[in-house]
């Protein structure tokens, strides 16, 4: 499949799946794709702790402010397959690779359904 370039900028959740190919091989040399799924965090991922034995506890806690709704459209359900090139750079703890995108497509699917009794 001939991946085309994006011309209009996709949101920051448009991606439900990310598959990187060539990542992890097991001991015989063979390739295992490593898929990461996106997750939502809870809203109540930190808990909010009262302190109660400090000096002047009024100044000390901030009143709880709720988290503003988010500007994000409804998630997406894109699965983008890539692979690692060439290594561009590194740094003290990280390596910066290209990125070569196989495919992308809706919840995983290859192609789209074919009508009965056709092929494409």
């Amino acid at each position: 499949m001939s991946v085309n370039t994006v011309d209009v900028p996709m949101a920051l959740n448009v991606i439900s799946a990310l598959t990187i190919h060539g990542l992890i091989t097991d001991s015989d040399g063979t390739s295992i794709p490593t898929i990461l799924h996106r997750t939502v965090a809870p809203l109540d991922l930190v808990p909010f702790l009262k302190v109660g034995s400090l000096a002047a506890p009024e100044k000390a806690l901030r009143p709880f402010i709720p988290r503003p709704p988010s500007t994000l459209p409804e998630p997406g359900d894109l699965h983008v397959q890539l692979t690692f090139g060439e290594k561009i750079g590194s740094g003290r703890s990280s390596f910066v690779h290209e990125v070569n995108v196989v495919d992308y497509n809706p919840s995983g699917s290859s192609s789209p359904p074919c009508a009965q009794g056709r092929t494409i």
